[in-house]
C-alpha cells in the first residue's frame, strides 16, 4: 500500500543553533513532540519509527480528508519536516480471536508441517 512518512531530521537545525549537534537534536525532538501531538489530536492513524538518523512517523491513511489536511497544516507550520514516500508492507488491520475451529486449524497446519531431515549446519 502506498503511503508516505514525515521525518524530522536534526541535521536540518544546525545553522540555527550554530553548529551545536546537542541543541539541534534537542529541537528535532521537541519538533517531532509537536507533529505526533498534532497527529495524535487529528486521530491520524500513525506508527512512530523514530531513531538515531530522525524522528519519523509512517502515515497508515494517507488518502483520508482529515490526513490529507493535518500533514498539510504539518509541512506548513513546520519547514524542516519531510514528506517522504513509501511503501507499507502489512497495513494496520484489526486482530480477531481465533475460534475453536480456526484454532484446531492452524495447530493441525503447524503438526503437519515439514521440517526436514537435513542438518542446516552442514552447509
Amino acid at each position: 500500500m502506498k503511503s508516505f512518512t514525515l521525518k524530522v531530521y536534526p541535521h536540518k537545525f544546525m545553522n540555527d543553533v550554530d553548529n551545536n549537534h546537542f541543541k539541534a537534536d534537542s529541537l528535532a525532538h521537541t519538533v517531532s513532540q509537536l507533529v505526533l501531538q498534532m497527529l495524535e489530536d487529528s486521530n491520524v492513524l500513525n506508527k512512530n519509527l523514530s531513531s538515531n538518523e530522525g524522528y519519523e512517523f509512517e502515515i497508515h491513511n494517507p488518502n483520508c480528508k482529515a490526513t490529507i489536511k493535518v500533514v498539510d497544516k504539518i509541512l506548513l507550520i513546520f519547514p524542516s519536516v519531510s514528506k517522504r514516500k513509501v511503501w507499507i508492507e502489512f497495513p494496520i488491520q484489526p486482530k480477531h480471536k481465533l475460534g475453536n475451529i480456526e484454532r484446531r486449524f492452524q495447530e493441525d497446519a503447524i503438526d503437519a508441517m515439514d521440517y526436514g531431515e537435513e542438518d542446516w549446519m552442514s552447509y
